[in-house]
């Protein structure tokens, strides 16, 4: 079992999240997992590559695990409206000091609380 706080972020808030939108055709990693939570947990905790965002699929519980986020992904990639998915972007990477900084409607996660991660990996 892993938690959120397996992986320490010294910030007020975890992730970004930008509802109904998804980055698209970037994903290094899909697993199925019960909650957006659960999700959160699996990208603090991803040890095969650095987890720069993620996006949660409310009605297949798909949660897709990304090493790039809207600022590393080159310019053929896009950000696409998906009604029922929200992207998320990891905050507590190093240097990521601007990274709070985004355009649009913005909520964040905090990471005060414990999740429990129940997926299981598709490799």
């Amino acid at each position: 079992m892993h938690s959120l706080q397996d992986k320490v972020c010294n910030r007020p808030w975890t992730f970004e999240r930008v509802p109904n939108k998804m980055l698209q055709g970037l994903d290094n990693a899909l697993i199925f997992t019960s909650t957006k939570e659960a999700c959160l947990a699996a990208c603090l905790n991803e040890e095969r590559f650095v987890c720069r965002s993620a996006e949660y699929n409310y009605v297949t519980l798909q949660c897709h695990l990304s090493e790039h986020d809207r600022r590393t992904a080159d310019q053929t990639a896009n950000i696409v409206d998906v009604q029922g998915v929200d992207y998320f972007e990891n905050l507590c990477l190093n240097g990521t000091s601007e990274q709070g900084r985004g355009r649009g409607r913005r909520d964040v996660l905090s990471h005060g609380g414990q999740f429990s991660y129940t997926g299981g990996r598709l490799g």
